[in-house]
């Protein structure tokens, strides 16, 4: 049953909030270790550092963090994934999957997708969940063809999926 303009917000709110409650605790967790990652007073609970200031305490933090995010990072940015297409069934070939396979890298080269790659493996390493986004965007503005792009996502937690999807590509979200 389509959705009538009027009945859209509503129902977009609706969306909203059932994905907020259902991933409220992921995300609780996601932002306590992005804190830990940072480093320094945010690694202590807030009432521990209020404590240790008022007994003119020292605040110590060691972060071990950061190295090993920053080493995945710097992996993922060294060798960046890329596309494998090999050829399966239905009459395909070797070539047609290397035509494909250039048609992919084509995309990756002219999306900086290097840059979404790391960002996502850090966000990824870091916190336990990193996004990228697959979008078209128009070729020109005076033109209606548009072309596939990788994006990075700067804040994944302002990226909310439909709670009932079950498939691991969301690809039966609602």
């Amino acid at each position: 049953m389509p959705i009538s303009k009027k009945e859209l917000p509503a129902f977009v709110r609706r969306c909203y909030q059932a994905a907020k409650k259902a991933n409220m605790r992921n995300r609780e967790a996601e932002a306590e270790r992005l804190r830990f990652y940072v480093g320094g007073e945010l690694q202590w609970r807030d009432e521990e550092v209020t404590r240790r200031r008022q007994q003119q305490r020292p605040i110590i933090t060691v972060n071990k963090c950061k190295p090993a995010v920053d080493q995945i990072e710097g992996d993922i940015r060294l060798n960046p994934p890329g596309p494998q297409v090999h050829p399966v069934g239905g009459g395909a070939d070797g070539d047609t999957a290397d035509i494909i396979e250039g048609l992919i890298r084509e995309v990756e080269y002219r999306s900086d997708a290097k840059t979404a790659y790391s960002t996502a493996g850090k966000y990824s390493a870091a916190s336990g969940y990193g996004v990228l986004e697959l979008a078209t965007e128009y070729v020109a503005d005076r033109s209606f063809a548009q072309q596939v792009t990788i994006m990075s996502v700067e804040d994944p937690s302002a990226v909310f999926f439909d709670p009932t999807a079950r498939m691991a590509n969301r690809q039966d979200a609602m």
